[in-house]
């Protein structure tokens, strides 16, 4: 195959679309038998420009999985284990879950396993049992199933397919990256010294338990954002356990609320939308404010309130079972539902089977407090409702029981 531009040594971009079997071949090179080659003129298309990293790397990932393929032999007992233990190298190195889920894919499609499904759940779950800190398999494990030669390949391939952002960060790496990203925010931590971050997300404030799932949600999103990759998982959960040591050591002491919260002598009741958005109540009415002054955190069970508008109380009592003479009790139940400090009273349903107990649960629940847990059963004989509502991270302002049996009584109860 003879090149157009080999005397003068101008090479013209093209685009070669080839089969297995094939040759391809760049000037000044000739190819004594060689067919025509064909370039498309119009309409140009424009040059696709990777760094050299990016290249790099690609080409490690193919390198790793044509090493292990050649030891997935597809009757063999052990390809669950070496799923295991790759999943644990990959992790500590800090590849993604997108990056690990191809490859070991694959390597099974390549090597014809019929489980493959199960190879990649064997990879993710290791790196999700790293992410919490649990213990997983390393190169000790992928020696003893490889071989000492192939584990050193590995290795060595391994590291350069890792992500490494320290070329194209200013010399900072991504879990570098990542805390001054959360320091641009307020880290800061309750009266359990437990962390908790507060950060601009398009314009408003949200503010998240800096172990929680949300926050490393928006850390995974960052990570993104820097690389335009899936999130490295080694430098997250780094970055993760560095910021929640900032915030309990060196933030400032605040208290956290959830709903509902008093501020000079001001309530505030979380509508708990996209944007973060509270109801202001005062002597005078109420209004809705983007910023509320207080930091409302939110449980992931959580649900909308909707905005609020005038109306008729009354109408409450339409869609509940309620004697007209017991009806205060209601309703001095929801206010006191509203207040970000104690004590609070509890609130029985007592009735007959099929009075709607459970119906008027569910309407009071989602009135003030809506979830996408409605209602709870009690889970032994001897209820503790304090210790419910005190464990550590709570994701509810209420706790509600259906259909408890105190004696020969069925309550539905409120806590």
């Amino acid at each position: 195959m003879r090149c157009k531009g080999v005397a003068t040594h101008k090479y013209y971009p093209w685009i070669e679309v080839r089969s297995t079997n094939a040759q391809s071949l760049l000037p000044p090179s000739l190819h004594d038998k060689g067919g025509d080659l064909y370039a498309f003129e119009e309409p140009r298309l424009p040059i696709l420009e990777v760094t050299k990293e990016a290249v790099q790397t690609s080409i490690m990932y193919i390198a790793v999985v044509a090493e292990v393929v050649q030891q997935w032999d597809k009757g063999s007992k052990d390809r669950q284990d070496k799923a295991l233990a790759l999943g644990g190298v990959w992790a500590r190195l800090g590849w993604s879950v997108d990056d690990v889920s191809k490859v070991i894919t694959a390597i099974t499609t390549i090597a014809g396993d019929e489980e493959a499904a199960k190879r990649n759940h064997a990879c993710l779950d290791t790196l999700a049992k790293y992410q919490k800190g649990e213990k997983i398999t390393g190169w000790s494990k992928v020696e003893k199933l490889f071989g000492k030669e192939t584990a050193d390949t590995l290795r060595r391939w391994s590291k350069i397919a890792a992500l490494d952002d320290e070329t194209n960060s200013g010399g900072k790496s991504q879990v570098t990256r990542l805390i001054e990203y959360a320091q641009s925010g307020e880290l800061w931590h309750d009266a359990e010294n437990k962390g908790y971050a507060t950060l601009t997300v398009d314009g408003h404030k949200e503010t998240w338990r800096t172990r929680s799932s949300g926050f490393r949600s928006w850390l995974c999103w960052q990570a993104h954002k820097m690389t335009g990759r899936g999130a490295n998982a080694s430098a997250v959960q780094d970055a993760l356990l560095t910021i929640d040591a900032l915030a309990r050591y060196e933030g400032v002491l605040a208290t956290p609320y959830l709903r509902a919260a008093t501020f000079d002598d001001v309530s505030y009741i979380d509508l708990c939308d996209s944007t973060w958005r509270a109801i202001k109540v005062t002597a005078d009415g109420w209004e809705i404010v983007a910023q509320p002054p207080v930091r409302f955190i939110r449980g992931e069970i959580m649900q909308p309130l909707p905005e609020p508008v005038a109306g008729d109380i009354d109408t409450l009592f339409k869609y509940i079972n309620v004697k007209e003479e017991e009806r205060c009790l209601v309703l001095g139940w929801l206010v006191t539902t509203m207040r970000s400090k104690g004590p609070y009273p509890a609130l029985a349903l007592q009735g007959e089977q099929g009075t709607a107990k459970s119906t008027a649960t569910r309407v009071l629940r989602t009135l003030v407090d809506p979830s996408v847990v409605e209602l709870r059963a009690a889970q032994s004989r001897r209820l503790n409702v304090p210790s419910a509502q005190q464990c550590g991270y709570r994701t509810r302002q209420l706790i509600v029981y259906a259909a408890l049996a105190i004696g020969r009584v069925v309550w539905d109860f409120y806590g």
